[in-house]
């Protein structure tokens, strides 16, 4: 059994991959830069590199010149430990100061490795030089990552836990497109995995749909209410949306689209107390009471049912704010965005909705009306639901058993017809990781034919935008990008799908 603790702040917000034709020793210069400039961003708790070269110097002993002036390998290190050091100096007073002497001794040219004395022979000085062959190289690979089958450098950025995610990757873009013109022709950056692009598209959605739902409840009010009731009523709408706002500022809650979506849920029901509300009073101003003692009366007579009913709206959610596990963290902002927004609506309908129909409300005199509503259609409307409901309670037995039987008949046919129940629905992804894992000990070269292959594969079907390779990279701490390399045995494709409107099958 393997217990770890996952945390959404561990996953990759966005991969970037710098290729180009001028060789992997160029890009990782290039990254390196790169990287400096991104661990700058507030917010960013690290920047993972995959697929860059090291420079180092290889100092190759030859065992058998080794033996031949007696000497091992305790003797070459040394020699290279002793000459390429800094030496302190002591210090020297100038002035009013004392300041710190350094003698460098570090050696600026790879290849004067080769001129530093080992020991001393009475044939003279015994040089690195004499026993090995030095070489300015790069160290063995730890990592290895290819765009598209072409050779790259991978950087992931990571995020600290409750940083904003659009600031993030807009001042890493910000960064790249400054870089763009130091870069060489052939050389181009390309971006996967960007969180922020499914954040903004969502929220976009979310917007609308806030935007629409507002328009059809502000169409339904004018047609069922008239303009005059309706105007009223609408004024709860954005109230409503302000307080909930400040509150939920207040309480340090952000836009996420959870909180989006239960504002969605919420649009609805914000009328509900203030149509209550300002009907009454309509209906108060109509029996020939003064502005002020119609509105008092009008919302004093309806006060504790709108508050009832609020209330049992209120505690039907409320349960779900202890929603326990990982599921729980997120959806707690439902049950209290929802809470939040009819509270604040209660408080428009029974506060502010009177003093605005006080304010503004005008009746004529020739209306005998209760309501601008019941005319028309929907007087014809309301005589048919009058009908009904005297035949319902005239005959409570029959009403109550046909009210059974249809609940019976509902649970039967989705038994039937339903397609049965699950948390989330699931949707067609835009994404998906592979995750290669060797035996212990396996070489990376090894694990990279592996990979060589699946790339390949990947590469065939049509809706595949890109496939991105990372050699060598650790899949076991999160599953997603930006893991951290030194595993040879461990490796992870990443492949991004054209846009859903383009694809001519399912990912």
């Amino acid at each position: 059994p393997t217990v770890m603790q996952v945390e959404m702040s561990d996953f990759p917000i966005l991969d970037m991959n710098l290729i180009s034709n001028q060789g992997l020793e160029f890009l990782t210069e290039k990254a390196e830069l790169l990287e400096e400039s991104l661990e700058e961003i507030s917010g960013v708790s690290d920047v993972a590199v995959t697929g860059t070269l090291q420079r180092e110097v290889q100092i190759n002993v030859d065992p058998e010149r080794l033996k031949d002036y007696n000497l091992g390998l305790f003797d070459v290190t040394g020699a290279v430990m002793n000459e390429h050091v800094n030496i302190p100096g002591g210090t020297m007073d100038i002035g009013d100061f004392t300041y710190t002497v350094r003698v460098p001794g570090e050696l600026k040219n790879p290849y004067s490795f080769a001129d530093l004395v080992v020991t001393a022979t009475p044939d003279g000085p015994v040089y690195i030089r004499d026993i090995a062959d030095v070489t300015y190289g790069f160290k063995d690979r730890t990592s290895i990552a290819r765009y598209n089958g072409t050779p790259s450098i991978s950087i992931g950025i990571t995020k600290r836990a409750g940083e904003n995610i659009i600031y993030i990757a807009d001042t890493v873009k910000e960064i790249l497109e400054k870089s763009k013109p130091y870069l060489p022709k052939g050389t181009h950056i390309a971006i996967q995995n960007d969180f922020s692009k499914f954040i903004r598209i969502m929220v976009q959605d979310l917007e609308n749909n806030i935007i629409n739902g507002f328009v059809l409840v502000m169409l339904c009010i004018f047609i069922f209410l008239g303009v005059t009731n309706a105007l009223f009523v609408a004024i709860a709408i954005p109230l409503s949306m302000l307080i909930s706002f400040i509150v939920l500022s207040l309480m340090g809650y952000t836009l996420n689209f959870i909180v989006l979506f239960s504002l969605i849920m919420a649009l609805g029901m914000l009328v509900d107390n203030a149509i209550v509300i300002v009907e009454n009073i309509y209906r108060h101003r109509h029996l020939g009471k003064d502005a002020a003692r119609g509105a008092e009366e009008g919302t004093n007579e309806v006060a504790v049912a709108v508050l009832a009913s609020t209330l049992t709206t209120v505690c039907a959610f409320l349960p779900l704010m202890f929603w326990p596990g990982i599921m729980g963290e997120f959806m707690k902002y439902l049950p209290i965005t929802l809470v939040i927004t009819l509270i604040s609506s209660l408080f428009v309908a029974v506060i502010i909705n009177p003093v605005f129909c006080y304010r503004f409300m005008k009746i004529k005199e020739n209306n005998s009306k209760a309501s601008a509503g019941q005319s028309g259609f929907f007087s014809k409307v309301i005589s048919i639901y009058e009908k009904l409901l005297v035949r319902a309670v005239r005959f409570p037995k029959t009403t109550l058993a046909i009210a059974v039987l249809i609940l019976i008949l509902t649970f039967f046919v989705y038994g039937q017809l339903g397609k049965g129940v699950e948390l989330f629905p699931s949707s067609d992804p835009d994404s998906m990781f592979v995750n290669i894992k060797g035996p212990t000990g396996m070489r990376l070269e090894a694990v990279d034919e592996i990979v060589r292959e699946l790339e390949k594969t990947c590469r065939e079907f049509t809706d595949v935008n890109a496939v991105l390779a990372n050699v060598g990279v650790s899949t076991s701490s999160t599953g997603l990008g930006g893991g951290s390399s030194g595993t040879p045995n461990e490796a992870r494709i990443y492949m991004d799908f054209v846009d859903f409107k383009d694809r001519s099958q399912p990912s």
